[in-house]
This record gives C-alpha cells, sequence and structure tokens, in this order.
C-alpha cells in the first residue's frame, strides 16, 4: 500500500469541535489524482457546498492523504439530510462533516462541471479495491470504529452505485514478520542465472532491465561480486573496474580483490590490485598498487607506483620508479631504476636527500642521525 502525503490549503479543513470520527464517507470524484492535487492546494471559496475536499482520494496507483482525520473537512453541503442514514439521524443538527471522515474515490474521467455525476456498471481495478480496503482498516484502527457496519463506511447519495462495499470492510489479516516481502524472500533465495540478458529486481520488488549503459552494476556470479568487465573468480573477491575489449580486472584469489584501472590480477589470497594497469598482485596478503605492470609476487609483499617494479622477497616493497626488484627479506627499494635488493631489512635507493636534518642530538632516540657542521653523528 503507497501512501503519498500530499499539501492541501489551510481554508480546505476545519476543527471537529466537541465531536469524534463515527463514520467514513465514500465519494463517487470524476476526476483523476492530479486533478484533485491542484483543488485541494487552493482556497476553498465555497464553504456549503459539497465535495469541496477530502481527507484522502484513493486510485489504483496510491492512496493520497490530506487533511489529517484529527480535522474536519469541508465535503458534505450543508443542506444535506443523508437520508436515510442512521448514523446522520442519530446527530440531528450536527454538520456531517465533524463527525466524518471522506474519502474520494478516483473514477478518473473527464473533468466535469460537477465531478460527482453518478455512474453505473463499472469494473474497478482490482487494485484500487485493495487500496480501500487497506485504507478503511487504517482509518478503522486509528479513529476507533468498527468498519465492519455497512452504516460505519456509508457511499454518499447515489454514488458508487456499482462499487460492492460489503468485501471491502472484511479484516485484513496482520502481516507475519516477513510475510510482505514474500515475493523479495524468495527471489533472494534463487540459485544464480547465467543469463545473457539479466534483470534487477530493486528494492521494491519491481524488476528492472539490465543497464548495459553502467558499467558500474553489480553482477553475483558463485564465488564473488564483479563489474561488468570485472572478473570475481575467487571465494568472496571483488572486481571492479576494468574496461571493454579484454581490459578486464580479475580478482582470482579467495578474499581478494581488484578496484579501479584495467587488466589487474589479484590472484593472491587476500590480495589486492589497486588502480593502474596490467599489475598483479600474486603472493598471499600482498598489494600492488598504481603505476603500471608491477608485480607484488612475495607474502606480505607491495608494490607500489612506478613501472615494470617487483616485490618478490617477503614482506619487501618496491616504491616508485622503474624496473626496481626486491628480492630480500623486508627490503625496500624506493624511486631509481633498475636496482636490486642486496640484502635482508635494507633501505635501497640510488640518491639519498635528508631534508632538514637536525644539527642537534637533544630530543633525539638513540640511533637517530643528526648534522654536527656538515658531518653526519649517530645518536648513541
Amino acid at each position: 500500500m503507497t501512501i503519498l502525503n500530499k499539501p492541501f490549503h489551510a481554508t480546505r479543513a476545519h476543527s471537529r469541535g466537541v465531536n469524534t470520527v463515527q463514520a467514513i464517507i465514500l465519494h463517487e470524484i470524476n476526476e483523476s489524482a492530479g486533478q484533485v492535487d491542484g483543488r485541494m492546494q487552493t482556497a476553498l471559496t465555497h464553504v456549503g457546498l459539497a465535495h469541496q475536499s477530502y481527507h484522502y482520494a484513493v486510485d489504483a496507483s496510491a492512496i493520497r492523504a490530506y487533511v489529517p482525520i484529527t480535522d474536519a473537512v469541508y465535503a458534505i453541503a450543508d443542506t444535506d439530510t443523508m437520508s436515510p442514514w442512521t448514523i446522520a439521524a442519530a446527530n440531528p443538527g450536527i454538520e456531517p462533516d465533524l463527525y466524518t471522515v471522506n474519502i474520494a474515490v478516483l473514477i478518473g474521467a473527464a473533468p466535469m462541471s460537477n465531478p460527482c455525476v453518478p455512474g453505473c456498471e463499472r469494473t474497478y481495478p482490482a487494485q484500487l479495491l485493495q487500496n480501500l480496503q487497506r485504507l478503511l482498516s487504517m482509518i478503522g484502527i486509528a479513529a476507533s470504529i468498527d468498519i465492519t457496519d455497512t452504516e460505519v463506511v456509508w457511499r454518499h447519495g447515489t454514488e458508487l452505485c456499482d462499487l460492492d462495499v460489503e468485501p471491502l470492510l472484511e479484516p485484513i489479516d496482520p502481516f507475519d514478520p516477513g510475510q510482505e516481502d514474500w515475493l523479495c524472500d524468495r527471489l533472494a533465495a534463487l540459485p544464480l542465472g547465467e543469463s545473457e540478458t539479466p534483470m534487477l529486481v530493486g528494492s521494491d520488488c519491481a524488476l528492472y532491465p539490465y543497464p548495459t549503459e553502467h558499467p558500474w552494476q553489480i553482477n553475483a556470479n558463485g564465488t564473488g561480486r564483479q563489474t561488468q568487465y570485472g572478473i570475481a573468480s575467487g571465494l568472496n573477491s571483488l572486481a571492479s573496474g576494468g574496461a571493454i575489449g579484454g581490459g578486464g580486472n580479475e580478482a582470482s584469489g579467495n578474499y581478494s580483490a581488484t578496484i579501479g584501472g584495467y587488466s589487474n590480477t589479484a590472484s593472491g589470497h587476500l590480495s589486492a590490485a589497486i588502480g593502474g594497469d596490467s599489475n598483479t598482485a600474486s603472493g598471499n596478503l600482498s598489494a600492488a598498487i598504481g603505476g603500471s605492470s608491477n608485480v607484488a609476487s612475495s607474502n606480505m609483499s607491495a608494490a607500489i607506483g612506478g613501472g615494470g617494479n617487483e616485490a618478490s622477497g617477503n614482506m619487501s616493497a618496491a616504491i616508485g620508479g622503474s624496473s626496481n626488484v626486491a628480492i630480500h627479506l623486508r627490503a625496500v627499494i624506493a624511486g631509481g631504476q633498475n636496482m636490486a635488493s642486496v640484502a635482508d631489512d635494507t633501505l635501497h635507493c640510488a640518491k639519498l636527500a635528508i631534508l632538514s636534518i637536525p644539527t642537534s642530538a637533544v630530543g633525539l632516540a638513540s640511533g637517530m642521525i643528526w648534522s654536527d657542521s656538515g658531518t653526519l653523528k649517530i645518536v648513541p
């Protein structure tokens, strides 16, 4: 049930005073929802006429809520006796608007000088009847009235003569948890398909065409999640980015990820290849980030930026530069080109510039370097 809260002009409502809601009036309105919206948003000019305002309007598409039921609306003419309605007879001299909730049942006909000319022999859409039944039930609960009594739900005059009201007064069974989302629950439990023209199910349980113009659209396969040109073949892996024509990213390691760029591969378990192109994170818990043709081939290694660099020692890193190889344990190569590491636990670089070096040992920890008039010294 879709309820749309719509604005209304303040002149369309008035106080109930000491009166309370006793009944619901159904009005036949030969107008569209848009026409009623427009009328409800304009100032009221004829207070004493019928069909001027409503608490709700209902059609096959939605329920439109205007004035809260705590207020009255100008819906029933002052001269209308509502005969032979027993509730009106029990409230002599009281304006019916003061003790009723008024619903416009929208027939959707062309605008008429009098939109409440009754008609008959129509077939009402099933969704309109469902919306009306739920609305009646909701009002009954909110106003604490028994709508199963046909006198409580009353058709205005001879309007809606072809509407069978009694079935609409039957109680609506409350939904068990998850019952209203039955379709979505079942769809979520279905096995994954391999259709060439997949469809998407939205949060509203509606079916939508696969938007091929949006390459970011996520598809699910039997292992991970991937975008249009990605391949997530590892368990719980993620492949995003990539390009049409063979430039897709692949996450083949379990719990691995390729994000952005193109032609990147994360084949190690818990590895990541992020950005750039043609980068490979093949070591377990490794990362190849940015640049081009970089490889993090050992466990817990990283190849970051630059081009053609490789971190092949465990826990090593090749950062920037080009064609550098960190082959030793915990070795780091930064910048430069065509260099290979020579020892474990060592930082390698082609040139070293230490900027803003301290000129005093004061406050420095043991092992730190400082400059004594141009001579580098190490704090003991």
